[in-house]
């Protein structure tokens, strides 16, 4: 009798102990995508605050302050999910490559990262819960 409790123990710490671990690895794919998302308004208004302060006649713009939150946040996800610093800087320089590339390395074509990414990275700032929501959602239908 004591064998079958026993057991019955070491099948219920079993059954714990993975669920932790899927809950674990769902919130560091959550994380993981959440921290590529901010990667993309990092870079975009990085961009944006280089590129718009070439023109020495208008007011200069200054995104300082958003551009050190935003990276804040990412290290934060990070630290959340035991997801490495070198992590987070790699995705924000694959991510400056890939605007690079979709500008065809000139600002002049900096309308293409515009269109594709100002709405994006506003809401993200403004309002972070639903694409936090888009990620969690996504997570369970997947399975993660």
């Amino acid at each position: 009798m004591r064998f079958i409790f026993l057991l019955f123990g070491m099948l219920l710490l079993a059954s714990g102990t993975k669920a932790q671990y899927s809950t674990d690895k769902k919130k560091a794919w959550i994380n993981s995508n959440l921290i590529d998302d901010h990667a993309v308004c990092y870079v975009f208004y990085q961009t944006s605050e280089e590129g718009l302060n070439r023109d020495t006649a208008k007011p200069k713009v200054d995104y300082k302050n958003l551009t050190d939150a935003i990276i804040n946040k990412m290290f934060i996800l990070a630290k959340n999910s035991s997801i490495k610093e070198e992590t987070v800087l790699a995705k924000i320089e694959l991510t400056m490559n890939d605007f690079k590339k979709q500008m065809g390395g000139d600002f002049k074509n900096y309308s293409i990262v515009l269109n594709k990414y100002a709405q994006f990275c506003k809401d993200l700032i403004v309002n972070p819960e639903p694409r936090m929501r888009y990620w969690v959602d996504r997570a369970i239908k997947e399975n993660r």
